[in-house]
């Protein structure tokens, strides 16, 4: 019984979606990368913001059933 011998990739984060489907705009957004305290603290804030944005998304959405 040598039926399904391939692995399928599991994707479980956003950013592993975004490197698998978009790498040209994954790469852009990890090359982006800031020098200085100030500017690291800002887009750290962002990203945290961007996750929270959608959590709250998916879990306010209604089930699509």
């Amino acid at each position: 019984m040598n039926k399904n011998r391939e692995r399928k990739e599991v994707i479980r984060s956003m950013v592993e979606f975004e490197r698998v489907y978009y790498p040209k705009a994954f790469k852009e957004r990890m090359a982006e990368k800031p020098t200085d305290a100030r500017a690291l603290g800002i887009s750290l804030a962002k990203e945290s913001l961007n996750k929270i944005r959608r959590e709250l998304n998916r879990k306010t959405l209604p089930n699509s059933r």
